[in-house]
């Protein structure tokens, strides 16, 4: 890329279990925007930072205060497919754990786990009684739901829509036109 690009782990850990989920450290994120700034000016006239966390999909708003000019990318897959992925991802030992002890008992029907596995969402804890093919189809449909509601708020010119199923069908095409969206 002729920009800086970063994916800064580091970043994402402090701001999704230090600063977001507490309310009193909300002051907090304001020194990460300025940092944020500090680095922009500092060592790159203009970078993208690529943030590809699954469970960023519930913090939209949240995003786009923290970087002004961000934009947006939602990589939409169709359920069926997106929800057998997941599936096998809970059947996989020791991989994609997102809880390791939950504060609620996990008993899903299919999974011998006791560790929560991929995204979060807001009532979570209804499903952890649930068998697999249900927690997975809440998973997507939640994560969805909730990129699909926080995108409306949105400018155009500040998001864009691809379909996996395009992405594998057509690379060369689809990644030309992610870069020419994404101005790299």
């Amino acid at each position: 890329f002729h920009k800086y690009s970063v994916n800064n782990d580091l970043l994402a850990y402090i701001i999704q279990n230090h600063l977001y989920p507490n309310e009193n450290m909300h002051g907090a994120l304001n020194s990460v925007y300025k940092s944020n700034l500090f680095y922009k000016k500092l060592f790159a006239r203009e970078y993208r930072l690529l943030e590809e966390t699954p469970a960023n999909c519930f913090r939209v708003s949240f995003l786009d205060k923290l970087f002004d000019d961000c934009k947006f990318i939602f990589f939409k897959r169709d359920g069926r497919a997106n929800i057998y992925s997941l599936i096998e991802g809970w059947q996989t030992r020791h991989r994609y754990i997102r809880l390791k002890s939950p504060s609620v008992k996990i008993k899903i029907g299919g999974y011998d786990g006791s560790s929560w596995k991929f995204v979060l969402p807001p009532g979570w804890e209804e499903y952890a009684n649930k068998s697999l093919p249900e927690v997975a189809a809440f998973q997507w449909i939640t994560s969805n739901s909730y990129a699909i509601e926080g995108l409306k708020e949105i400018p155009e010119d500040r998001k864009i829509i691809i379909s996996y199923e395009e992405f594998n069908d057509k690379t060369f095409e689809v990644t030309k036109k992610l870069t020419h969206f994404m101005d790299i």
